[in-house]
């Protein structure tokens, strides 16, 4: 019979998280939210779920004695958490400053075809015939999101954050966990203790350059 798992044996686990109020002093500096501004609405709540949700995962990472692949698989989780909190602070950068998130399509109509029977019986043409659809928001891909910040240098931290952001990104393709690229390129190799850091770093520059929370102690989880 599997042991049944005893919180009380894992005194770390047990803590009282970063409040919701604590968070929202510090977002509310550069994201505005009322329920009538639904999508800033939301932007702000999940921003501050996953930090609290973050913030779990840290500790379980901290549980020494935890099989070697579920540590790797909850750095995973760590990387792919904190990948959606980037993603949507750069998402808000931008249209903050105003870039074109905007998509431009020209689709297909209609199609006509015929043959020239009376120059070259062989020959068959076929003629396609597009419409342009009107501008719309597009949903945009996280590595759009970092080339248009870093291109407009839109984080003022220095520019090596970048690298660790691409990165991150990568990381979170894993995701799709039918994709490799050889035979070594698997969860377990791919998350350990240097891409835990490196994802904790990058993404506790960020917050306290972006949302100017120098001093305070909110994010001392991700140290």
């Amino acid at each position: 019979m599997p042991q049944q798992f005893n919180i009380s044996n894992y005194p770390e686990l047990l803590w009282n998280p970063t409040s919701l109020g604590d968070f929202t002093s510090i977002i509310r500096r550069k994201i505005s939210h009322t329920s009538s501004d639904s999508r800033e609405y939301v932007l702000v709540k999940n921003i501050w779920y996953n930090l609290q949700y973050l913030e779990f995962l840290l500790r379980l990472s901290a549980v020494e004695s935890w099989h070697s692949v579920l540590f790797t698989q909850n750095i995973k989780s760590i990387v792919i958490i904190s990948a959606g909190i980037l993603e949507a602070i750069l998402y808000h950068i931008i249209v903050t400053n105003r870039l074109n998130l905007s998509t431009k399509k020209i689709v297909p109509n209609s199609k006509k075809s015929f043959q020239c029977s009376d120059i070259r019986p062989w020959l068959s043409v076929e003629m396609v015939y597009f419409d342009t659809v009107p501008e719309y928001e597009d949903q945009v891909s996280f590595d759009t999101l970092i080339k248009k910040t870093e291109s407009g240098r839109l984080l003022w931290t220095d520019h090596t954050i970048y690298a660790s952001i691409k990165k991150i990104q990568r990381l979170r393709n894993k995701v799709h966990i039918h994709i490799g690229n050889s035979s070594w390129d698997t969860d377990y190799n791919s998350f350990g203790s240097t891409e835990l850091n490196e994802c904790k770093a990058a993404l506790h520059k960020v917050l306290i350059e972006y949302f100017d929370a120098h001093g305070n102690s909110a994010f001392n989880f991700l140290l």
